[in-house]
């Protein structure tokens, strides 16, 4: 009966050449087709398979409460196991699996089966492995956390006192890494002195390179050392409660100038991905203790050498510009991250704009995937007109990933002014996402030359900013997703339940009112059962595109659950939310949906309204109210509305 379902051809070929799993069972749930795929992955054959209970094969189903999923399918309804939740339906080893005992990560459909009456005769489950995109999405998240830690990380250290800035670096690893004892060591001659450290009872440590603590090891070594167990290896602990470790050297301009050392109370405490963070934080610790050794050399130079006033004056101003701009920068990340969206973020880098790129102008090129195209988000400056599109289109169609001067590389456009044009792109995780186009302009016609101190300032401040606008917009995509419903794209229910909340907080100070409407589709599980639960989705798509495209500007339409749709109506009064909801019952009504050139239907609306403060004086009870009216217009035969008491002639049914 349940192979009958099936034509032959299509059957054959799931079962041999399906890149997916494919179980068809009876209603009993005794297998009746095993394709080539599990037998593959399961290492069952489909002779093994076909005719036993899945239950049998696969106790474990029933362990984790699956089978009753199965007998949900049996009613008609087809079941989704997403990964999220239920991680895998079989116990498959996952391909390639980096440990031991891995399972395959699996998404899973259950569908019931029906025979030509339309009657249940079984099920249909399609399993697909979605390991690699789990891996890769844990990978996503794992390296934005990273990169958001080392940025806050890098941020805190820029003092340029040396003391502050080791102890600053020390405190930071040790919240980072989560680890018990820190230690900073810088060298003096061949010995190696403790700076900073968290975490450890002694205050004066002094190592030698390639003695037996971790720090002398990474010196002596130059490269990083991580051990699981540290008197196992030999090693010595900096602290009495020290058992694992690790330590990595400090360069700067490739010459060794100290170490790290992290040490735990417990084996084993860290891996080879915390270790190559520490490398990664090395690298920026030592660019910022160098610049304050430098900053703390220059002013003992300032006293002790006085006739060197002048020199010392001018390296005073070339770290005075670096602290600036490093102190700039720094406040412009600042106020970046405290944008709420990109657009206000366009506004800051134009507002900071003159102040980071002094005497030129530009313009900042944001890449629009969906059309394929550079948009100018934001202007300083005198930035000439017309540019826009033209400079930052042709580096980024000619993939550079490089700078590029006027006279030296493109020649074109400005040359003939003598003005100057650079192109420095936006790159966020190995991707690009912008371009920024910086002008000078030359009064005495020749090409204005780039200083090479600001042409690396330009290139940081370029860094910076496509991390922090990337940060940005992952979090804009991430709220868009939580308050919106993934099915018909208007808000769901909790935002509505946060946005009745403050328009009625809104509304009590001002004195207005607040309407809302409660729709549900009448009689749509027929819908489901006539035409399939793919028809149901296109219907609810299509009511939400309807109600959206009727609504206000500052109204909110939400998907309230299921077939049930409620819309928000501030300052408006009884009798026009009445209106609204009769315009949106006769809407829905003339709409023709469409489903395999079929229509579906046909449909009609059922609506209740309530209105504060005549009804309620809560959002609760507001919503309740409505629900209940729209019980009511069920009641009563449905496609109608039902509103408040005394308003029944403005609702034309």
């Amino acid at each position: 009966m349940i192979m009958q379902d099936w034509s032959k051809a299509k059957l054959a070929w799931l079962e041999t050449s399906a890149d997916f799993g494919l179980i068809i069972t009876d209603r009993n749930f005794i297998i009746c087709s095993w394709n080539y795929w599990l037998e593959m992955h399961s290492g069952i054959s489909s002779r093994a398979a076909v005719g036993k209970c899945l239950f049998e094969l696969f106790p474990q189903l029933r362990e984790r409460g699956i089978d009753g999923k199965y007998r949900e399918a049996l009613t008609g309804r087809t079941i989704v196991l997403a990964q999220r939740f239920h991680s895998y339906l079989l116990p498959l080893p996952a391909v390639n699996a980096s440990r031991d005992g891995a399972m395959m990560q699996q998404t899973a459909q259950i569908m019931p089966v029906r025979d030509e009456a339309g009657q249940v005769v079984g099920t249909l489950t399609v399993i697909h492995d979605v390991t690699e995109r789990v891996r890769r999405e844990d990978e996503l998240r794992q390296q934005i956390a990273e990169l958001e830690t080392v940025q806050r990380i890098s941020a805190s250290i820029l003092s340029l006192d040396l003391h502050e800035c080791l102890q600053m670096l020390a405190t930071k690893i040790r919240s980072m890494l989560r680890t018990d004892f820190v230690a900073v060591f810088l060298c003096d001659g061949d010995d190696l002195i403790l700076k900073a450290s968290t975490g450890l009872t002694t205050a004066a440590v002094i190592c030698k390179s390639g003695c037996r603590c971790l720090a002398g090891q990474a010196a002596a070594r130059r490269q990083a050392v991580l051990s699981a167990d540290l008197a196992g290896d030999g090693l010595s602990s900096l602290s009495d409660g020290g058992v694992s470790g690790m330590a990595v050297p400090l360069f700067a301009d490739n010459q060794l100038i100290g170490a790290l050392t992290v040490e735990a109370a417990v084996k084993d405490a860290f891996s080879s991905n915390q270790l190559q963070q520490l490398e990664r934080l090395a690298a920026l610790a030592a660019v910022a203790i160098s610049h304050a050794k430098m900053y703390d050399i220059t002013r003992v130079s300032e006293e002790r050498y006085r006739v060197l006033a002048e020199e010392l004056a001018a390296n005073v101003r070339t770290l005075g510009k670096r602290n600036q701009q490093m102190v700039l920068l720094q406040e412009v990340g600042q106020a970046v991250q405290r944008c709420t969206s990109t657009d206000e973020a366009y506004q800051v880098v134009a507002a900071y704009g003159p102040q980071l790129f002094p005497g030129v102008s530009g313009g900042l090129y944001v890449y629009e995937e969906d059309r394929d195209f550079l948009r100018l988000a934001a202007v300083w400056g005198d930035y000439p007109p017309e540019l826009a599109g033209f400079v930052a289109r042709r580096c980024w169609d000619e993939g550079r990933i490089d700078y590029c001067r006027w006279g030296r590389d493109c020649a074109l456009l400005l040359a003939s002014r003598g003005d100057s044009s650079w192109c420095i792109p936006l790159i966020a995780n190995g991707e690009k996402t912008g371009v920024i186009n910086l002008v000078a302009r030359s009064a005495s016609g020749s090409a204005p030359v780039w200083p090479e101190d600001d042409s690396n300032f330009a290139v940081t401040v370029a860094d910076h900013l496509a991390l922090a606008l990337a940060n940005l917009r992952l979090k804009e995509k991430l709220y868009e997703q939580a308050i919106r419903d993934p099915l018909t794209g208007l808000y769901n229910r909790r935002y509505m339940e946060e946005v009745l909340a403050m328009e009625l907080a809104q509304t009590e100070r001002t004195g207005g009112t607040i309407g809302v409407i409660m729709l549900d589709i009448d009689f749509f599980k027929r819908v489901n059962d006539s035409y399939g639960h793919e028809a149901g989705d296109v219907v609810l798509k299509r009511l939400g595109r309807f109600i959206a495209e009727s609504v206000r500007k500052g109204d909110i339409a939400c998907r309230f659950g299921g077939e049930e749709f409620a819309v928000i109506l501030p300052n408006t009064l009884a009798e026009a939310v009445c209106r609204r909801a009769e315009q949106l019952r006769q809407g829905f009504a003339g709409l023709a949906i469409i489903y395999r050139e079929k229509i579906v239907g046909p449909l009609s609306l059922s609506a209740g309204v309530a209105v504060y403060p005549g009804d309620a004086t809560s959002g609760e009870d507001l919503v309740r109210l409505a629900d209940s009216r729209l019980y009511q217009a069920k009641q009563a035969g449905r496609n109608r509305v039902v509103g408040p008491a005394g308003w029944q002639d403005c609702c034309c049914w």
